[in-house]
């Protein structure tokens, strides 16, 4: 019988593709540990997320059920642990799993620690967003010295949860506040001005939470026995905003070389949708752009080098060739690019073409791919690497159906594709999101297709479309929605969009997919 192999599942969040490639394409920092994947498997260059949002991306990762299967579609909707998930199918399978570092699949409104096993987690070791956590607590432990600095890069300080932390009730409000004020953060200066959200961390790059959530994944890794297969969830909560890299890598990005953002020719736009114009959101393009891509690049600088700590660990655990690694983000960020920043609803590539690499055993070696994939086919894609029988899925837990109704998964294997096999024929990429803050109806949606031509973006509310021909314009700079040339293929991605919403609740029709055989 073959030896069952381990599984990495290396995750950063709000990491765009675009970013990714932007080292290579430009020579403004380097990654020699993606390089090294790269060489190793498959890139996937088409790869998207099914919403450019944390808990729908990563709630779909889990299941490989979009929306109207695990019911998150914003952010504030928790994912069910009753619902079906690949981590438990391995663990009940016999591997050992372990998760590290941001999850995000419950709220932070009754606080920041959650207990993760019950999504199928042998171990977990949670840190996230917030910041405030097992994390802090290491610190606190570990490096009482710089416990105060570590509180005071925490974010959303003001969470109900943080009043009454822990079995002594402390308010880590007034913690996070005091911390906050008397720590002087490095900041970018920028016109006088302080900025925030660029800071390199006020203590030894061992002490970071980065740092932390690696520290942990390899003590799984070496700590278990080796006739018993691994899934190593690694993670990371950065690059995502705020972004304080350590200084030594900051150093590591050639701001001469770093690409000016895209142009706002929305602006001129008079069919664009009414939330771009948001402030907070919609911000323009500010003095300190090339500060705020420096400190970005250079968090993933840092991932790059976590990355060669676990390909370290494996290769000590000699399970390194029996090892499947999955590189991905859940989403992307504007960082400026069209003078927004953030995620949400503008379906622009940095905000929803995501990174992906494959590689392991048995797949082809420095392979691209160019094909539309999904984050929805990261399960059954686990399910074949690892050979394990998928669950029954069910929509929802309180609506039973006959087994003939059972909802498929709404991806499939990227195995073939990664062993030089399958020609697909997924005919559009489908991307959905929401803005409800907390307001009972959206104050804003969006819905994309996709294809390899063109991206066609309807927004419902706040009005305005987006049609832009990728072939001649890949920067998406102009809008050719309103243009009499495109008009036949404006009104084919239409109804390609209507039809995917009026059968998107039927559970046995994930659409904009057609391939040679189904999944196992």
């Amino acid at each position: 019988m073959a030896e069952k192999p381990d599984i990495l599942l290396f995750m950063m969040d709000q990491l765009a593709a675009k970013w990714l490639e932007c080292g290579e394409k430009t020579g403004a920092f380097e990654l020699p540990n993606v390089e090294r994947l790269q060489r190793m498997g498959t890139t996937f260059t088409r790869a998207y997320t099914p919403n450019p949002v944390c808990m729908p991306a990563r709630a779909t990762i889990a299941t490989g059920l979009l929306g109207e299967g695990h019911r998150v579609i914003e952010n504030g909707y928790e994912l069910s642990p009753e619902i079906p998930n690949f981590m438990k199918t391995l663990q009940q399978s016999g591997w050992r799993t372990g998760s590290f570092g941001k999850l995000h699949f419950r709220t932070y409104l009754n606080g920041p620690v959650h207990d993760y096993r019950e999504y199928g987690f042998d171990v977990a070791a949670s840190t996230d967003d917030v910041k405030i956590g097992e994390w802090t607590d290491w610190v606190k432990e570990k490096y009482p010295q710089f416990y105060e600095a570590a509180l005071s890069t925490a974010a959303f300080g003001n969470l109900p949860g943080l009043k009454a932390y822990g079995e002594d009730k402390t308010d880590m409000q007034k913690l996070v506040a005091a911390a906050k004020k008397k720590i002087k953060k490095n900041c970018v200066i920028s016109g006088g001005l302080p900025i925030e959200n660029l800071y390199t961390l006020p203590f030894p790059d061992e002490v970071s939470q980065t740092e932390w959530i690696t520290s942990k994944a390899e003590e799984f890794i070496m700590s278990a026995d080796k006739d018993v297969p691994l899934l190593i969830n690694a993670s990371y909560v950065q690059p995502h905003d705020p972004f304080t890299p350590p200084e030594g890598c900051v150093r590591l990005v050639d701001p001469d070389r770093i690409p000016e953002p895209l142009q706002e020719t929305w602006k001129k736009d008079p069919g664009h949708p009414k939330h771009f114009d948001y402030p907070g959101i919609c911000t323009g393009i500010p003095a300190y752009w090339r500060e705020a891509r420096q400190y970005y690049f250079a968090t993933i600088v840092c991932l790059d080098q976590q990355l060669g700590r676990l390909f370290d660990a494996l290769e000590k655990r000699g399970k390194l060739e029996n090892t499947y690694i999955i590189l991905l983000s859940d989403h992307g960020e504007q960082l400026y690019d069209n003078g927004i920043v953030s995620k949400h609803n503008k379906h622009y590539d940095s905000c929803v073409r995501v990174p992906l690499m494959i590689a392991g055993p048995r797949l082809e070696k420095g392979k691209t791919c160019e094909e539309l994939v999904q984050l929805e086919d990261i399960f059954p894609t686990i399910l074949d690497l690892t050979g394990t029988q998928g669950p029954h899925l069910r929509v929802m837990d309180n609506y039973y159906v006959s087994e003939e109704f059972m909802p498929k998964l709404a991806g499939y294997s990227l195995v073939p594709f990664c062993k030089g096999g399958r020609k697909p024929v997924r005919e559009y990429a489908y991307v959905e999101s929401y803005r409800y803050w907390s307001t009972v109806r959206p104050l804003h949606w969006a819905r994309s297709i996709i294809t390899k031509e063109y991206r066609y973006t309807y927004y419902p509310e706040g009005g305005g479309e987006q049609l832009f021909d990728l072939k001649k314009d890949p920067d998406e700079s102009v809008n050719v929605a309103v243009s009499e040339k495109y008009a036949a293929v404006r009104s084919r991605l239409r109804d390609m969009l209507l039809d995917r919403l009026i059968t998107k609740d039927d559970p046995k029709c994930p659409l904009g997919c057609q391939f040679e055989h189904e999944h196992p």
